[in-house]
């Protein structure tokens, strides 16, 4: 589905094991912000870029990453495979011509929602002076 009237535009590929918590109140999750489109992952390790591409194709203006923070990621050496991952999705749209900070992963504790909301804003700031 193409996605339109909102700018910019975010999709967020999170970990559904613990990015969030969805008993937390002050995650992103239930943030009204319209920014932010969410899609939950089982191991973000295990994305292939061209979803990150296709996200691009049908109307992101970003794309953000929040895994797992340090060890605690219900995968083993989950945090490896997603910087490989998103360290080579990073260099495809660097090659395509586009600017890396439209593309961002951040490890991020799933107590921390505050942090996460931090991380959400501050995007979208800098997506909106890209534009300008």
């Amino acid at each position: 589905k193409f996605i339109q009237g909102v700018k910019p535009l975010i999709i967020n590929f999170y970990c559904q094991y613990s990015a969030y918590k969805e008993d937390k109140i002050d995650t992103a999750d239930n943030l009204l912000f319209p920014h932010i489109r969410q899609i939950g992952v089982l191991g973000l390790g295990k994305v292939d870029p061209s979803l990150y591409l296709k996200a691009f194709e049908l109307g992101a203006h970003g794309i953000l990453v929040t895994a797992c923070k340090d060890n605690t990621c219900h995968f083993c050496k989950e945090r490896e495979w997603v910087e490989k991952r998103t360290k080579f999705t990073a260099q495809l749209l660097c090659g395509l011509g586009m600017d890396i900070k439209r593309f961002q992963t951040h490890f991020v504790s799933s107590q921390n929602g505050k942090e996460i909301i931090d991380i959400a804003f501050k995007m979208v700031e800098e997506l909106r002076n890209l534009s300008s």
